[in-house]
């Protein structure tokens, strides 16, 4: 979930389509869209096509910014990532709440936050692999009995 408090910039990001069968039914069930919440961080791999932010300082996805709508969309809805085969983001300077983040951690105002590694690549956290890159700091105290996240992107 992301809430946008202080509207930043916006862009459209390409989906990466090598694994879709051309059926909405089934690429809404695929592990890459449903991967791409609304509030994780994302950025673009070599082939200029989004994927969640890897926040290894070697790795190929840098953190951009974060995602605004799941990429399967809503039950309520269509699906208009999987129309258009692109997502919304967030790229800054805004002001907005996640809950997409490591709730192992206590988050407290003013910290730096990175996108996370491993099995938590795309949620913010505030420990950083060595040489990261910041890509917002916290406005608010989150942990996992309260993991709305206040921030500013930068």
């Amino acid at each position: 979930m992301l809430k946008i408090l202080h509207k930043g910039l916006q862009v459209n990001l390409d989906l990466d389509t090598s694994g879709f069968t051309g059926d909405v039914q089934q690429d809404s069930a695929l592990p890459y869209i449903l991967s791409l919440v609304g509030g994780k961080q994302v950025g673009v791999n070599v082939n200029g096509k989004v994927q969640l932010a890897d926040g290894l300082p070697a790795s190929l996805v840098e953190p951009l910014g974060f995602l605004i709508n799941d990429a399967a969309g809503y039950f309520f809805e269509n699906k208009p990532a999987l129309a258009s085969l692109k997502v919304a983001v967030c790229v800054g300077p805004m002001i907005g709440i996640t809950d997409q983040i490591d709730t192992d951690l206590v988050f407290l105002p003013g910290q730096k936050l990175y996108a996370g590694t491993g099995d938590k690549t795309g949620l913010v956290t505030n420990v950083p692999a060595s040489g990261a890159t910041v890509i917002a700091i916290s406005l608010s105290a989150a942990s996992s009995a309260n993991p709305l996240l206040t921030f500013l992107l930068k």
